[in-house]
């Protein structure tokens, strides 16, 4: 697929959710070497997705976490690239656990331009096109355009955060953190206003389909460098982008993202690390 057809998108997703759902019945998780947890359904969708998605001949590349090692990272940043995550949340889906999604973003040239999530287990599908975001709740239901919004800071207000701080980092703040092993799941649920802010560190897999939803409605990133997740940029200056480094294609930085900028800075401002993260 040389373009991004949001029709055959919403397609592969609902495919892919069946697909994952029919394996959560059998499956049988292994250990990576990066003690993270890899499925059996995480690798059956990624080459299924692989395989719809992938078109060499007019430079379209498929970036995915379970196959990254063959994949042609530099074409790929230099052309088309989709960017898949199979399972986002593996651990958490493996746990029997609903918090988990499926994402696909879409990148030309080192740029995301459209996304994708899909959370299978509660039928919430979210989608852009042309600069707009879309969300359909409900496998029957029709699609709804999101429009931007600038949500109130509370200081009680709900706050996902990564999992490198949930476990490494302080937070000196009165607000509701959760932290649930998925980056895609809490970002439908900013998309839906429950969320005032969200804490991510992660590889770029998964921010993917989040991103560029998150850009139509306004949202905004503060950094500690000042590098800045919204701009939608696959650049050095936040992935990294060595590939022999353990960190290959992680963030930098921890961003906070919100639909203002002032939230991102109460929130920010809150967050330290004995250890830097």
């Amino acid at each position: 697929m040389n373009h991004w057809n949001r029709e055959k998108v919403v397609e592969l997703l609902e495919q892919s959710g069946r697909i994952a759902m029919e394996y959560k019945t059998k499956m049988a998780p292994e250990m990576k070497s990066d003690n993270s947890i890899v499925t059996q359904a995480d690798k059956a969708i990624e080459r299924f997705l692989d395989e719809a998605f992938t078109d060499e001949a007019n430079n379209v590349y498929v970036i995915g976490e379970e196959s990254l090692d063959s994949c042609s990272l530099n074409k790929a940043l230099s052309n088309t690239a989709f960017i898949i995550d199979p399972i986002d949340g593996t651990a958490v889906y493996a746990a029997g656990l609903p918090m988990w999604g499926i994402s696909i973003g879409y990148a030309v040239k080192g740029k995301f331009t459209e996304s994708a999530i899909y959370l299978p287990e509660t039928e919430e599908l979210m989608i852009t096109e042309s600069g707009k975001t879309y969300l359909r709740c409900g496998n029957g239901n029709d699609f709804v355009e999101l429009k931007p919004f600038r949500k109130s800071y509370m200081e009680a207000g709900a706050v996902y955060v990564t999992q490198t701080l949930a476990k490494r980092g302080l937070f000196s703040g009165a607000e509701l953190l959760h932290s649930i092993g998925s980056c895609v799941y809490p970002g439908v649920y900013l998309a839906k206003q429950l969320y005032q802010a969200g804490v991510y560190f992660a590889k770029i897999w998964d921010v993917a389909g989040l991103l560029p939803a998150l850009k139509n409605l306004g949202f905004h990133s503060v950094s500690e460098d000042g590098s800045d997740l919204m701009s939608l940029e696959i650049s050095p200056e936040i992935y990294n982008m060595e590939s022999s480094s353990k960190k290959f294609l992680s963030m930098k930085t921890l961003h906070v993202i919100s639909s203002t900028e002032e939230i991102c800075k109460q929130i920010a401002a809150k967050i330290s690390f004995p250890d830097h993260p």
